[in-house]
């Protein structure tokens, strides 16, 4: 029995390990887009009352991309698509195949 209760808890072990790392990486993520958000606020304020909301548009189309990669670069972290591929299969026919 104690053999057991032993092993179940050097078994345990890693995963109480885990948590901790987790944790961690959430507390970072959320500092992370708590900043992100904070300054992209600020842009977007400030584009709304030079030029409403079609300045806040293009805010959000060419300044945000700019202003995340600064975010995770400070990290060292990677944004973007995982994939260089897209996860949706094209629409149209491939050859060989007829289109009806």
């Amino acid at each position: 029995m104690r053999k057991l209760i032993v092993m179940g808890i050097t078994l345990c072990l890693p995963l109480l390990a885990g948590a901790d790392e987790t944790q961690q990486r959430t507390a970072d993520s959320r500092a992370v887009i708590k900043a992100f958000f904070g300054e992209l606020k600020g842009e977007l304020e400030g584009a709304m009352k030079s030029g409403g909301p079609v300045n806040a548009i293009a805010v959000c189309n060419q300044k945000a991309p700019g202003i995340a990669k600064q975010h995770s670069a400070a990290k060292g972290w990677g944004s973007g698509a995982p994939a260089s591929r897209s996860a949706i299969p094209p629409t149209h026919p491939t050859p060989g195949k007829s289109t009806c």
